[in-house]
């Protein structure tokens, strides 16, 4: 039997998927030799009945190979290069819009996005599985430095939201939802924990806040942790965990969570603790709800709502040229495209999006290995909750804050982050067929040894 799986296994190019290969013909060997056992024939037997049931190895070898392989998704890789022309050429028409940016900021942008491009690829060609191995160490090591960030970086408006390496200005704030990935990981490490690991998954939402609340950033604290409960959610729904009434359980927690994170965050607002601007715009935002008028606070979203609504649904507007001080080149994309193009630009907008959050998550929820999964859903919810921040924000359905639309905001770590979120979705889906559903019970089967399946065959 050995010698079979040997010759098999010497046929298959790629050595990650070797091991793979040799468990599922060893396991199915020693399921077929079990039933010639159960029909009288002895175990010596039974086994060379099976190898030789198996067929010629080196065919059954090239066979597994063309399965068991890296493949590419070459239509997800076309479909980022199309999402990253169609930003290129967004921010050529806003260069030439703005005279403050002018060819200088369309220069830079296109450099950021091919930059962003190479970044897909290289991550798309790395092996996803090795972030799980050390995951526990990557991750504080990680928050560590989003943390020497902020005791390093540029300081504006007595925020810390920037630092520079060499020459080049990077947003701190787009580096945070990379977390949400090596979270989806560090779930991966509770799997099968029960309750201990329920308690450790919730644990690490509390340290990846981190960053977000010194920078500070409200709206992007609030994403984050948003988009981790999600996914600790979607590991309880899969029953990562293995505890009883799962589904049970998700629906307590998201009751306690509806009425817990409100009643937080109104502590805050009547405590006082509420950082003082933060306070001025959510009671702006509710004032232009209540009559209450323009103000000073106001001034930004009620320009942009009217610029929104003077928009026609094809073609420029009669509203008037957007400020450079509005920053239309990261924070309001969607209304320069309005105004300057109309309605029909902004829905083709969305349905790029809709396109690329909805094949993220087609990829990643048909993906067989559970730690793939998982992480690929990661990077599809912060695709997912960013696009519908910053479209409700351009629509004036949410207070001014500062929101960055992946791929098309403008800046260095946008597009970086973009495309490594987009990488790792094209490594899950490169190593599909070469890692098993779970690694870990691999890993425990090989430390235990091969008898396992003469131990079931006993109890049996």
């Amino acid at each position: 039997m050995e010698e079979y799986i040997r010759i098999v296994a010497e046929q298959i190019r790629c050595k990650k998927a070797r091991g793979l290969v040799s468990d599922e013909i060893r396991a199915h060997i020693e399921d077929q030799a079990f039933v010639y056992e159960e029909e009288g024939i002895e175990k010596e037997q039974a086994v060379a009945k099976a190898v030789k049931d198996m067929g010629d190895p080196i065919e059954v070898g090239i066979s597994l190979d063309r399965i068991h392989r890296p493949q590419m998704a070459w239509g997800m890789a076309a479909f980022m290069a199309m999402i990253g022309m169609f930003s290129i050429l967004v921010h050529i028409f806003i260069g030439i819009n703005d005279p403050a940016l002018g060819m200088n900021h369309i220069i830079r942008q296109a450099v950021y996005t091919i930059i962003g491009f190479v970044f897909m690829f290289f991550v798309c060609f790395v092996d996803y599985s090795i972030i799980a191995k050390s995951v526990k160490i990557i991750m504080p090591v990680f928050l560590g430095l989003l943390v020497l960030g902020y005791f390093a970086g540029i300081k504006g408006n007595g925020d810390v939201r920037w630092i520079s390496i060499a020459g080049i200005t990077i947003s701190l704030i787009p580096l945070t939802y990379l977390l949400v990935p090596l979270y989806g990981a560090m779930l991966y490490q509770y799997y099968g924990e029960k309750w201990r690991g329920i308690i450790k998954s919730l644990l690490w939402v509390l340290p990846a806040g981190i960053p977000a609340y010194l920078y500070p950033d409200l709206s992007a604290g609030i994403a984050l942790f948003g988009m981790m409960i999600m996914l600790f959610s979607l590991a309880v729904w899969k029953n990562w965990f293995k505890i009883k009434n799962s589904k049970r359980f998700l629906v307590l927690f998201w009751m306690g969570l509806i009425l817990a994170v409100p009643l937080f965050f109104l502590i805050l607002w009547v405590s006082g603790r509420l950082p003082m601007y933060q306070s001025y715009r959510i009671e702006a935002f509710l004032g232009a709800f209540t009559g209450e008028g323009r103000n000073d606070v106001n001034y930004v979203f009620f320009q942009i709502r009217d610029m929104m609504m003077q928009s026609k649904f094809i073609g420029a507007s009669g509203a008037a040229q957007m400020d450079s001080y509005l920053g239309v080149n990261i924070d309001y994309v969607i209304t320069f495209l309005a105004v300057h193009f109309g309605y029909a630009a902004v829905i083709l907008m969305a349905a790029l999006f809709a396109g690329l959050i909805g094949k993220t998550f087609h990829m990643a929820l048909k993906q067989k290995n559970e730690l793939g999964m998982m992480m690929a859903c990661g990077s599809g919810m912060v695709f997912f909750v960013l696009t519908v921040l910053y479209f409700m924000e351009n629509a004036s359905l949410l207070p001014v804050m500062s929101s960055e639309l992946p791929f098309f905001s403008a800046g260095a770590s946008n597009m970086a982050v973009s495309f490594i979120l987009a990488g790792i979705v094209l490594s899950v889906y490169r190593f599909k067929s070469v890692l098993p559903k779970n690694l870990q019970a691999m890993q425990e089967q090989k430390k235990r040894g091969r008898l396992r399946f003469s131990i079931s065959w006993e109890k049996e």
